[in-house]
């Protein structure tokens, strides 16, 4: 893998739209209330597995 100065950069992952509409999310629904349930945090480990999978994939 080549060095790329480029990806020192801190790039904003949400716009500040995107970070507002999250906002009213977490309101309407707080994370206490999401990690509660067994069944959302068997979803996050599972999105997490395959996110993570994907982006070791495109590195080969």
């Amino acid at each position: 893998m080549q060095y790329n100065p480029d990806f020192l950069n801190v790039r904003p992952i949400f716009t500040p739209q995107e970070h507002a509409h999250l906002a009213v999310l977490s309101q309407k629904l707080p994370l206490t209330i999401l990690l509660a349930s067994p069944r959302n945090m068997e979803e996050i480990g599972i999105d997490f597995v395959h996110i993570f999978a994907r982006q070791l994939q495109s590195l080969f």
